[in-house]
């Protein structure tokens, strides 16, 4: 369950990201625009990642305990990533500066 929360997730903040990209270059005007390119952008990334069943896999084992610590201490990185990347969108407004 944590590894598709895991994964959506990302492809909501990559999906920030470039809808944020785009606006900065003045490609989207509109909040129609916006929204919608921000919609296909998580969609797209999402099935994306989730069609990569080894990333999937390994994000399962690793919670599952079979690569032990080194498993946990991955999973704990990708949130703590995630973690930041949340933070610093709501503090600064921007996702990369």
């Amino acid at each position: 369950m944590l590894d598709v929360i895991l994964v959506q997730l990302i492809a909501v903040l990559l999906g920030v990201s470039v809808v944020q990209a785009g606006a900065k270059a003045g490609a989207l005007q509109g909040g129609f625009k916006r929204t919608l390119a921000g919609a296909g952008a998580t969609y797209t990334t999402g099935t994306a990642l989730s069609g990569f069943s080894s990333t999937e896999s390994f994000i399962r084992a690793s919670l599952n305990g079979d690569l032990s610590i080194g498993g946990y201490l991955f999973v704990l990185g990708l949130l703590v990533v995630a973690f930041v990347w949340l933070i610093n969108l709501f503090e600064t407004r921007a996702v990369i500066r």
